[in-house]
């Protein structure tokens, strides 16, 4: 519990070299390293030392880090845009070969790129000529 509340703070779990983190005491303005091994975790703090506990609210704290470091990049990567392969040569309305992209349009099946065309080979009919 303290450990969550410990790693909950930010700036309290600060990844270093080495796969070391330096983690802030609660109670005093003071810093414990919590280091991995190939069995476990290693920290500094009088706790684990003397009680020789499997671990301490100072590993706890590394760890739930480490968990909220990877729910937040698998989260990330789920929202990762996808724009489907669209080869456009030619303008659908016009015909033109003059084609820009123009952004991205989000809708339920998914990114479609958008084209703007940069020479109309045919004009549009005016707002005057539809009313004949």
């Amino acid at each position: 519990m303290r450990g969550q509340q410990i790693a909950q703070v930010e700036g309290s779990v600060i990844k270093g070299e080495k796969g070391t983190y330096r983690v802030h005491s609660q109670t005093r303005d003071f810093t414990y390293t919590v280091t991995p091994l190939e069995n476990g975790w290693y920290c500094s703090c009088p706790d684990f030392i003397q009680r020789e506990v499997l671990a301490c609210k100072h590993i706890f704290a590394v760890q739930f880090s480490r968990k909220i470091r990877e729910t937040v990049k698998i989260e990330r990567e789920k929202r990762e845009v996808i724009i489907e392969q669209f080869n456009a040569t030619t303008c659908l309305t016009c015909g033109s070969p003059n084609l820009k992209k123009s952004g991205v349009r989000r809708n339920l099946s998914g990114a479609i790129q958008r084209f703007n065309v940069l020479l109309v080979l045919r004009p549009s009919r005016s707002i005057s000529d539809s009313r004949r």
